[in-house]
């Protein structure tokens, strides 16, 4: 299965619109695609509009792993409310998409450097996962600085994105 993480230079740059644009652009073309936001803080507005726009819909413990309440970092949002995010239930969610789908659609949260854990950030996921990410950037000011420190990120790390939106 071939999995494309959409993350962004931020939060509110369109990560949503395009996962769900992709995922029901790869339905069209035939493939079986899903749709996954491993962890969503806040609402699952996201994890609806995946679906919805995808016609893929898979029980929330696999379309949405790990859910916070409140609309924070996974990590601050977790140590308010007393409950570490599981990393097992994400490839758990995994194993199960890797029987049905071609193709995965994950949108993560926030932009690359977003700390899941303390010490464990959106980036360390899309390394993990094993996929390469497409970045959505913020259309204004401040948009090129943004989206170079991102693309610097994944640099060092070795990993390289399937392009920049």
């Amino acid at each position: 299965m071939k999995i494309l993480f959409v993350t962004g230079t931020d939060t509110g740059v369109g990560k949503t619109v395009i996962a769900g644009a992709l995922a029901a652009a790869l339905r069209i073309k035939g493939l079986r695609a899903g749709v996954c936001k491993p962890i969503a803080c806040g609402g699952l507005e996201d994890v609806d509009f995946l679906r919805q726009a995808s016609d893929a819909w898979d029980p929330m413990p696999y379309a949405n792993p790990v859910y916070l309440e409140r609309p924070l970092a996974p990590s601050v949002a977790s140590f308010l409310e007393k409950k570490k995010p599981d990393l097992r239930r994400i490839d758990h969610a995994l194993r199960y998409f890797r029987k049905k789908y071609d193709t995965l659609v994950v949108e993560g949260c926030g932009g690359l450097l977003v700390p899941i854990t303390k010490n464990f950030f959106v980036i360390d996921l899309i390394a993990r996962l094993k996929c390469r990410p497409l970045l959505v950037s913020r259309s204004g000011l401040g948009t090129i600085n943004h989206s170079l420190l991102s693309a610097e990120a994944l640099s060092r790390r070795r990993i390289r994105p399937v392009g920049i939106v």
